[in-house]
């Protein structure tokens, strides 16, 4: 790395500079920097191009992803004395800055520019300004226009070339073109910058050059300090940055000249990414290497989500397009995956199979996959890890669980005896088999979930069988009822392939890879093979939209638990959204993905006509079920075009639940008394304060019919079932995806990107770019916050109102 170092020491020393003219306001206004972090690199900045500093230097740095505002004021201690300001907003791509130059004297010049940044792909980049001048003179104004063209050039991650030609375009302007050519180079930490530029203009028939060099090194966290050199002058400067904000200082003097210097202070606003830096993969020369990721109890169904308790926590849509992506990115030689611990759960095979997948289309790619067992490992993560090229455990490591289990905690006998009972309102045998508040679960509901569990089981344990035929499945009966196995042990049974802890993973990957003829194995982060958006000029009739149907269906907006983590799908939004895809005549299909259990039967009901008024625009509409689409989410896939599923997802429970809580006892042990004052007979039907009486379930079953019939008809519409075919499988039953592809509930069985890629197809599209619709996420507290007033007026038999309490639930 050293080589690096002296090659761009080499290229300073050897680039030649004189002083360029004398300068007036016009051309210090035009061809002399504005920004402070600049000024203190000695404005060697071509290369750099960085926040609003970029439309000056060159503007094609301005495709980084920003939203600020900032303010430059410097004081010039000349005689006799200048002074400027700036301001700029810059809203990715575009920005608008305007420039003020005043004299002592009086006179001044006002430059108002107009930048773009244009992205080429694949680390070049190009930018434009447009620049409204105005000179004050004391007896007169003359106004000039004039316009730059700027292009950027990410060789490597680390070094990158820029090229801007100021004022290419004159009206009215007298002053010289100005070439300028930079290199900028950022040491692997990225902690220090070392950048060069070379200006050349020609004034008179003489050529005129001026070499510029600069420092940028980070101190600490959110601070650094700037050095630089041009001409006859030093400069120097610190940044402070916190979080959104921004504040710079730079000094520029002469050490000849005790007169002329320069300070200036600046503040900036807002958020800045820089695309160079963040995305390792976005250069023209990019290096070859494996992404990593990792796979624990933190990944969640459906989009990523943010929680206080929780964290940061990646979703599954999230994760498998990462994995698509740099599946088709030549420089992605394969995947370095942590495996750590999770539950092998009866919902957890879907979304593991999908990720199997993606990881097997990248294998037919020519990706290899590598996983590291952390810790612990269970079927669940085993069925995942089966898939690896070489699987690795730490030898503190052990496999256990090779199973799947079920628990329904019972919590009815508890609750009664605090004086709360319930009463649940079923369409459907199957319906209330998981519900907490029944009884004990009868002989043909244990069947059913046995049948479901074995069915997943066998399955994948025959995926297994076939990925890792080494295996000793003779000696590895006694594993799978449960039992412990150390890794020296799993590695004996041919579960693992060998014994290394994570700090030397590394280095037995180098030897892996020398064996396949790579001389060398880098570790790029998954997220960074994620491409830049493309630019919006290039955005054709080639989009596919995905709209997400996350957690429990309800009414109003979408949310994310504050606290814990969790998702809620609110009609609001996604009524938003689907009114957006339909003005949007670039985007021709739309793949409904859903990870949920179901909800609010009107909610459905309203997202299903949705999907209807999708279908009705003109776009093509397919639904996608990851882990679990059950229930109201199955009812809402009934509205598209096709419905794909996971062989391991689960799906169905069709059916309609509603459940009554009777407070009565517990209010008599707690000394609440209430009176009831009513005008009919059943104004109080459903309250907490009183049991649920055998004519009112009565009344409340034949009501809650007429929410199951429509269920049926759903169903008998959009799937082709005679009336008792559909009695049939709408009993609240839970298939399996593959058992519901021989029943015709779906149409076809594949995961998210057989739904995406089939798609593309139908439409003509050979290569769709995909659009994720979120909604701007509400926070809220959660069962807990909502628990802490809803239960207190439950408990003192103050009656809900209106008649949504009914019938809300299809789970």
């Amino acid at each position: 790395m050293r080589g690096g170092y002296l090659i761009v020491g080499a290229i300073c020393m050897g680039l030649a500079c004189s002083s360029m003219a004398q300068e007036s306001l016009l051309y210090q206004s035009l061809k002399r920097s504005y920004g402070t972090t600049s000024m203190a690199m000695g404005a060697a900045y071509t290369a750099v191009a960085e926040g609003t500093n970029a439309a000056f230097y060159n503007p094609a740095g301005l495709v980084s992803p920003a939203l600020l505002y900032s303010y430059q004021n410097s004081e010039r201690q000349y005689d006799p004395q200048i002074k400027s300001l700036s301001h700029s907003l810059l809203v990715n791509p575009f920005q608008l800055s305007v420039l003020d130059m005043s004299h002592q004297d009086g006179e001044r010049v006002s430059v108002k520019m107009l930048s773009m940044g244009i992205q080429g792909g694949n680390g070049l980049d190009y930018g434009i300004n447009y620049k409204f001048t105005d000179e004050y003179q004391l007896t007169k104004v003359m106004s000039f226009q004039s316009a730059d063209l700027g292009i950027k050039a990410q060789l490597i991650p680390e070094l990158s070339l820029g090229v801007m030609i100021r004022d290419i375009y004159r009206k009215e302007l007298s002053l010289p073109t100005t070439y300028s050519a930079g290199m900028s180079f950022l040491t692997p930490s990225h902690r220090v910058r070392y950048a060069a530029d070379l200006h050349y203009q020609r004034v008179s028939g003489q050529s005129q050059y001026e070499a510029h060099f600069g420092l940028d090194a980070a101190l600490s966290e959110g601070v650094s300090l700037q050095l630089g050199w041009h001409d006859d002058r030093v400069s120097a400067g610190m940044a402070i940055f916190t979080g959104l904000f921004r504040f710079e200082y730079g000094m520029l003097m002469s050490p000849f000249q005790d007169e002329s210097h320069l300070y200036r202070f600046g503040i900036r606003l807002g958020r800045y990414q820089n695309l160079y830096t963040k995305n390792h993969q976005y250069s023209l020369f990019k290096p070859k290497s494996l992404a990593s990721f990792v796979i624990d109890e933190s990944l969640v169904e459906g989009r990523s989500e943010v929680s206080l308790l929780g964290g940061k926590k990646l979703g599954t849509n999230d994760l498998l397009h990462m994995i698509r992506l740099s599946s088709l990115d030549p420089y992605c030689e394969g995947y370095l995956i942590r495996l750590g611990s999770f539950s092998s759960s009866l919902t957890s095979l879907g979304v593991i199979q999908e990720i199997r997948d993606q990881l097997q289309y990248a294998q037919s790619k020519g990706k290899r996959v590598y996983i590291y067992v952390d810790n612990w490992v269970g079927f669940s993560g085993y069925y995942l890890a089966a898939i690896a090229d070489r699987i690795y455990m730490s030898e503190l490591g052990m496999v256990s669980q090779m199973g799947l289990d079920l628990s329904i905690l019972r919590a009815k006998s508890v609750l009664e005896q605090f004086g709360v009972s319930q009463v649940n309102v079923v369409h459907g045998a199957f319906k209330d088999v998981l519900n907490p508040m029944t009884e004990k679960i009868n002989e043909s509901e244990r069947f059913h979930l046995e049948t479901l569990m074995d069915e997943l089981y066998l399955k994948s344990l025959a995926q297994i069988r076939m990925d890792r035929p080494q295996i000793d499945w003779d000696q590895l009966l006694d594993v799978l009822d449960g039992r412990m196995v150390t890794a020296k042990k799993a590695k004996a049974l041919g579960m693992v392939d060998e014994l290394v802890y994570w700090q030397d993973i590394v280095n037995r990957l180098q030897i892996e890879n020398q064996k396949v003829g790579l001389l060398q194995t880098q570790i790029t982060p998954l997220s960074q093979f994620v491409p830049a958006p493309s630019p919006y000029l290039m955005r054709v009739f080639n989009r596919i939209a995905v709209i997400e149907i996350d957690g429990k269906i309800g009414l109003g907006g979408s949310s994310g638990n504050f606290l814990f983590g969790g998702k809620m799908s609110g009609v609001s939004d996604l009524e938003r959204q689907v009114r957006r895809i339909i003005s949007d005549p670039r985007i021709r299909g739309v793949v409904v993905r859903i990870n949920s259990g179901g909800g609010s039967m009107l909610a459905s009901d309203q997202i299903y006509r949705l999907i209807l008024r999708l279908k009705k625009s003109g776009k093509l509409v397919y639904a996608s079920m990851g882990n679990v689409a059950a229930s109201g989410a199955y009812y809402v896939a009934l509205a598209t075009d096709k419905i794909w599923v996971n062989p391991s997802s689960l799906t169905g429970s069709i059916g309609v639940i509603s459940s009554y809580y009777n407070f009565s006892e517990l209010q008599k042990m707690l000394g609440f008394s209430l009176d009831v004052i009513k005008t009919g007979r059943y104004m109080d039907l459903g309250a907490s304060n009183r049991p649920v009486s055998d004519t009112d379930y009565h009344l409340l079953k034949r009501f809650q019919t007429f929410y199951y019939d429509v269920f049926i008809d759903r169903l008998i519409r959009h799937r082709g079932y005679t009336e008792e075919e559909a009695y049939d499988v709408a009993q609240g039953q839970l298939f399996t995806g593959e058992a519901a592809s021989k029943i015709n509930l779906v149409d076809e069985l594949g995961g998210f990107y057989d739904a995406i890629d089939h798609m593309a197809k139908a439409l003509g599209i050979e290569s769709p770019e995909l659009i994720f619709v979120r909604p701007s996420e509400r926070l809220r507290l959660g069962k807990i916050g909502k628990m802490g007033f809803s239960t207190m007026f439950n408990v003192m038999g103050v009656p809900e109102q209106g008649l949504r309490r009914y019938f809300k639930d299809f789970m």
